[in-house]
């Protein structure tokens, strides 16, 4: 229903989208004013965005150029009511990406091509023969992507398409096989939620407020909580990445991924309570932002980090050692104190301390253990270490397999036994 009928545009009338999660900063421009949308500089700026953060767009052309142009996947745009025939590509701003790259490349190829001709050498005529099937492989893509077919989203004005590209988008980024990375979700997320804000109470500090968080989560089908995460770790990060980036060791930088530390530590956890957040901040205080900065980022992170929190995930390694705690009366969480942040010991060697108190258990006790970690393991950590854990996971399955047959084994003597009177 928020789709009209397809449509053949010419590719030159399709501009990529800057409001992109991929491919805008937090603050994005909107959809109101035609002439930023479209202003060629900004273009420019936008092809060179999404070829630093996609990594899969070299793949992406090497494919539609061997295979040639499929629209498996539709292309959905927005014509401006302003610049009527300028379309933004609202999804698909990839393969646009990817098909502006191959006519320059093709542009580049025949000039080659050109040059090994004029040479006129018996020793270039190999040469020539390539660069002429690349140039008809490059040429055939551009020919046959003239103009592309789209599907326009029927959205008379710039509010209408901000209520329809949630769902439109939503399924398929944020919870599909599809999904953007975790700080272009949340920044998603965090664009849906400042707008829901403003609408209701203009140009004031920005806060959360849990209707507005059920507003929001429900454009793209996700819990009010998650969409409060999102906001707080997008909000801290950036604030935090804009005040301490010129403090950190020499040719290191801050990267999308480390907004992931800030996703973790405002999840509820003793790490959270150490920090001094609860669930209406947006940010650390300066004086916690210090201590973070400390014992996250002040050493280099390349080669051997020796940080005292070298990945987010050391945040949730800290905050299952004070579960830990609670239920053996240890203090393996401790080690991190924030009132004496330069005791603090590295969370790697608490979590060794842990192991090696856990070791001494019972195997009723590491297995429920291991049951409870398990559990806590995000989607994102499995695909990041996938070689290391999908061995380990059939390992593991391989290991139950066998208890699970010995138990079964002895639990069907056991009637035996009684029949028999408990002789063999």
């Amino acid at each position: 229903m928020e789709l009209g009928a397809p449509l053949r545009v010419p590719f030159d009338q399709l501009f990529l989208d800057p409001n992109n999660p991929r491919l805008a900063p937090v603050e994005k421009p909107g959809y109101h004013d035609p002439a930023r949308l479209f202003d060629e500089r900004l273009q420019a700026q936008l092809e060179s965005r999404m070829r630093g953060s996609y990594k899969g767009l070299k793949s992406l052309m090497h494919s539609i150029v061997n295979v040639g142009w499929i629209p498996v996947d539709a292309i959905l745009v927005w014509q401006h009511p302003e610049a009527p025939g300028k379309y933004v590509v609202v999804e698909g701003n990839a393969r646009t990406t990817a098909l502006r790259a191959i006519r320059r490349e093709h542009d580049r190829e025949l000039k080659r091509l050109a040059k090994a001709k004029s040479r006129d050498l018996p020793t270039e005529m190999a040469v020539v023969q390539e660069l002429e099937e690349t140039v008809e492989a490059l040429r055939r893509v551009v020919a046959g992507t003239r103009e592309l077919e789209v599907f326009p989203v029927a959205a008379p004005s710039a509010e209408e398409l901000f209520r329809s590209l949630p769902r439109l988008l939503g399924v398929r980024h944020i919870s599909h096989a599809q999904q953007w990375k975790p700080y272009a979700t949340n920044v998603y997320i965090y664009s849906l939620y400042k707008q829901i804000f403003e609408e209701n109470y203009g140009e004031e500090r920005l806060r959360l407020e849990e209707p507005l968080l059920r507003e929001a989560g429900a454009l793209v089908s996700l819990p009010s909580f998650k969409v409060r995460r999102a906001v707080q770790a997008v909000v801290a990060f950036n604030r935090f990445r804009a005040a301490w980036e010129d403090r950190l060791p020499q040719g290191e930088r801050f990267t999308d991924l480390d907004q992931n530390f800030f996703l973790y530590l405002f999840e509820p956890g003793f790490a959270r309570e150490q920090f001094g957040l609860d669930d209406g901040d947006l940010w650390l205080d300066r004086e916690m932002e210090e201590i973070f900065f400390r014992w996250t980022f002040a050493k280099k992170r390349e080669g051997d980090n020796r940080n005292i929190l070298r990945s987010p995930e050391d945040i949730r390694t800290w905050n299952k050692l004070a579960r830990y705690d609670e239920r053996q009366k240890t203090h393996f969480s401790r080690m991190l104190d924030v009132r004496r942040p330069g005791a603090a010991r590295p969370i790697a060697q608490a979590e060794a301390d842990y192991t090696a108190h856990r070791a001494n258990r019972t195997p009723l006790e590491t297995i429920f253990s291991l049951i409870e970690s398990m559990k806590e393991i995000q989607v994102e950590t499995l695909l990041a270490a996938r070689e290391e854990i999908r061995p380990a996971i059939a390992e593991l399955m391989a290991l139950s397999g066998d208890y699970l047959a010995m138990l079964d084994a002895v639990e069907g003597e056991e009637p035996r036994r009684k029949r028999s009177g408990g002789k063999r």
